[in-house]
This record gives structure tokens, C-alpha cells and sequence, in this order.
């Protein structure tokens, strides 16, 4: 293995030609499984989306229940207020992370290939170089994507632990 970082342009010239074939359908390979990692990363976070926004739907509209009492209750109000907010943020934060983006899928489109056909070994060794810096890029994604997601897990829970120790402190203050 090289230390070469992420972003290096790799050295193929001296790869034999059967092992850069069985590179080359591995890196097919890998390209496939980001993708469905990709499609099962977008589908969690437009549900959590989902989720987080009714979330926040439910508890607005219990907001505004609370303003036609004739008792008015700040510390439940503004609890439920807070958690409804961090629950509309987080919301927001899962459908960011699941947008659409530029994602790498496998293949080429021949005419692309064909100024190079004639020289097979260094298309080869091309196609292992553009698939593997796909393969980065689409990793890359996949991370930005799963921070956002934790990020908008952790505001939604946070949310409820600052509404509960608003209420309880408005609460316990009146």
C-alpha cells in the first residue's frame, strides 16, 4: 500500500495487464456499492426528514392550541416552541443531506474511449485512474452526506433536552 493521500494521481505504469483488468472490475464493483450506499443513505434522511417535520408540524400546531386557552402557559409554550424549531431544523438539515448531488456511477459512454482504443494497455490504466478518483469523490459525498444526517440527530435530541430544561426552569420560577 502507498501513502499517497486521497487526491494523488496514481502510478499504473508498471501494474501488469491482467491485474489492471481485475482493478478495473473492481473498481465496477465498488462504484456499484457506493451507489446503493448512496441510495440507502438518501432514503434514511428523507425519512428522518419526514419524520422531524411532522414532528415539528404536530408540536406548532400544539402551539398554537396552547395561545386559544384561556390560560396561557409560557413555560409550555415556549418549550414546545423550542422543540418544534430544533425538530423544523433538523428537518431541514436531513432533506439538505439528501439532495440531490453529483454522484459517480460505473461505465463509460464508448465515444469517450475511442480516441484512446487504440492503445488498450493505456486506456486501461486510464479507466483505473478516472474510477478511482470517482470512487474518492463519491466517498467523499457519502461522508458529507452521513455528518448532515448525525447533525440533524443531534439537533433534534438537543432540542428536547433545552425545551424540557426551559420548561422546567419557567416553570419552576413562576
Amino acid at each position: 500500500m502507498s501513502d499517497q493521500s486521497d487526491d494523488a494521481h496514481w502510478d499504473w505504469s508498471n501494474v501488469p495487464d491482467g491485474s489492471a483488468r481485475e482493478m478495473l472490475r473492481q473498481g465496477e464493483v465498488r462504484i456499484a456499492d457506493l451507489l446503493a450506499v448512496s441510495i440507502a443513505s438518501d432514503q434514511r434522511a428523507t425519512a428522518l426528514g419526514s419524520a422531524f417535520g411532522a414532528l415539528a408540524a404536530g408540536l406548532f400546531a400544539a402551539d398554537a392550541t396552547l395561545l386559544t386557552i384561556q390560560r396561557f402557559d409560557l413555560a409550555a409554550s415556549l418549550g414546545i416552541g423550542i422543540a418544534a424549531l430544533g425538530s423544523l431544523l433538523a428537518s431541514l438539515l436531513c432533506f439538505y443531506a439528501g439532495r440531490p448531488v453529483n454522484f459517480f456511477v460505473g461505465g463509460y459512454e464508448p465515444r469517450k474511449l475511442l480516441s484512446s482504443a487504440t492503445d488498450e494497455e493505456w486506456m486501461i490504466r486510464y479507466i483505473c485512474q478516472d474510477m478511482q478518483d470517482r470512487i474518492e469523490e463519491d466517498k467523499k459525498v457519502l461522508n458529507r452526506s452521513a455528518r448532515l444526517t448525525s447533525v440533524a440527530t443531534i439537533v433534534e435530541i438537543g432540542s428536547v433536552i433545552v425545551a424540557a430544561v426551559a420548561f422546567a426552569i419557567l416553570h419552576l420560577v413562576r
